[in-house]
Formats: structure tokens, C-alpha cells, sequence
């Protein structure tokens, strides 16, 4: 149980921006402590291949290395970041509505 959920009451799972920012985490920590590389063992692939699908125009994918089956995620689109910030703003907005409605 996360701190919003034992102190207001806020179930996160439910949450739409919620799943779209921690996409985003997964993404972030990717580019910025392994270079953009992932490969298909890691914990991550599913929910990054997963985000690549639903945003096929935001970041991508590509193959780099047979041996290590290595792939490079590359932010393809400034709509990403616009994206980012338009769902770290709902977030917070409908988190504020949960507290004070």
C-alpha cells in the first residue's frame, strides 16, 4: 500500500496517467543509466514493447545486436514530450479532484 492509498484513499492501479507515467519511468531509466539499450530478458521489455504499440510514433525500438539480442530505444517525436507533460498535469489534476471532491 503506497502512501496516497493509506493516508487519502487513492488507489493508483485505476489510475490511466497513472500506467501512461510509470511507462514513462521505465523508458526514462532505460535512456538515461543503460544508454537506451534493452534486450528481451529484462524485467522491462514487455511494458516498453507494450507502450511502443499503443505510441508507435513516439519512441522505437530497433535492433542492434544479434548476438546479445541488444535493441536501442530512441525517442522519435517532440509529441512525446508534449505527451509527458500533458499526462503528468492530468495526473496531478485528478488526484487533486480525489482529495478535495
Amino acid at each position: 500500500m503506497g502512501y496516497l492509498q493509506s493516508e487519502f484513499n487513492i488507489t493508483l492501479g485505476d489510475n490511466s496517467h497513472w500506467q501512461f507515467l510509470q511507462s514513462i519511468r521505465k523508458i526514462r531509466n532505460k535512456l538515461i543509466h543503460n544508454q537506451g539499450r534493452i534486450f528481451k530478458e529484462d524485467a522491462d521489455w514487455e511494458a516498453i514493447e507494450r507502450f511502443n504499440k499503443i505510441y508507435p510514433n513516439f519512441i522505437s525500438i530497433e535492433y542492434v545486436d544479434w548476438l546479445d539480442q541488444e535493441y536501442l530505444i530512441k525517442i522519435n517525436s517532440k509529441e512525446f514530450n508534449k505527451k509527458v507533460l500533458i499526462e503528468i498535469k492530468d495526473f496531478f489534476k485528478k488526484i487533486m479532484d480525489e482529495l478535495f471532491s
